[in-house]
């Protein structure tokens, strides 16, 4: 009886090692097979951020269609990604948009600045170095501008923005392009409503601003302002009798140092471009619609 306990002992003993080496051995290979799709789905990760540094911004990462964690953060890293890529295309837009157009006003200002070295009236010289000065401004204005669009579009936190009465804004621009608008004969009405929302307060007063000097330069008798509130946010609507801009061309009026329609050569093409990126930052949009006749500008701005 004894042996045959302690042989059924031992058998046990034996049976709950082999099992424990089952358990040890399966236990392994689930932690090498999970780790190795671990590394697998970081090496994915990884590869499109190399490509990335290497000058490929259109690498995405895999897999952002999964569930789970690595599917959560390929999409969070595409979503980067496709930011970054924006920004870069908006930065070698915008330098050779530099390059090319700014090209023209330095080429003036440089001529005016010979004519008056070379001009023997000190009435002509006098001419030609106020019409280079008048470049100078235009050229400063323009970087100015291009300033304010890469603070809308990548320069500013949302976390710095603060509590804005959009309803003073508005009255302040009516107020400073009033006297203007009355000196080219253009009756500028204004009809608001109370709205505050969570914004920048200088690209906001620059963006009405730019939307009512608009209407006022290419009105012919009337404009008017707008100002809208709603739970979701509010609108800015600026309304004018002028040409207008043809349908085919309105997306091309937002874009950088374009001109379209009947807009002044005058311009450098930054005033609406500057208006839909303060939009697109306050996860807004600008419309452009026919006023028939004129051109009415609409800005929607959410309320946080």
């Amino acid at each position: 009886d004894d042996a045959a306990l302690t042989a059924f002992r031992d058998d046990i003993v034996d049976a709950a090692w082999i099992a424990v080496a089952i358990v040890a051995i399966t236990c392994l290979t689930l932690a090498a097979l999970i780790t190795s799709h671990m590394a697998g789905r970081v090496r994915v990760l990884s590869a499109a951020s190399a490509r990335v540094a290497d000058g490929d911004f259109s690498a995405r990462a895999e897999g952002d269609d999964e569930r789970g964690p690595f599917g959560e953060i390929a999409r969070a890293q595409n979503a980067m990604l496709d930011r970054i890529e924006a920004l870069v295309t908006g930065l070698v837009t915008v330098t050779d948009s530099i390059a090319h157009d700014l090209r023209t006003p330095l080429s003036r200002m440089r001529r005016r600045l010979e004519e008056g070295l070379s001009a023997d009236p000190p009435e002509a010289k006098q001419a030609a170095l106020e019409q280079a000065l008048i470049e100078t401004d235009r050229t400063i204005a323009t970087f100015a501008a291009l300033i304010d669009i890469a603070r809308a579009e990548g320069g500013i936190s949302r976390e710095t923005m603060e509590d804005v009465d959009l309803t003073q804004i508005v009255r302040d621009a009516y107020d400073l392009f009033e006297p203007l608008a009355e000196e080219k004969g253009i009756a500028l009405q204004i009809d608001v409503q109370t709205a505050s929302i969570r914004g920048h307060r200088a690209l906001l007063m620059q963006a009405v601003s730019n939307l009512i000097h608009n209407a006022i330069k290419y009105g012919h008798a009337q404009a008017g302002v707008r100002l809208t509130a709603s739970a979701e946010g509010a609108e800015v609507v600026v309304a004018d009798d002028g040409p207008g801009i043809p349908t085919e061309q309105r997306a091309e009026a937002v874009k950088r140092f374009k001109q379209v329609g009947a807009q002044s050569p005058e311009g450098v093409g930054l005033g609406l471009a500057i208006v839909d990126a303060c939009a697109r930052l306050h996860r807004g949009a600008l419309a452009l619609e026919d006023n028939g006749p004129g051109l009415l500008a609409r800005l929607s701005l959410a309320a946080k």
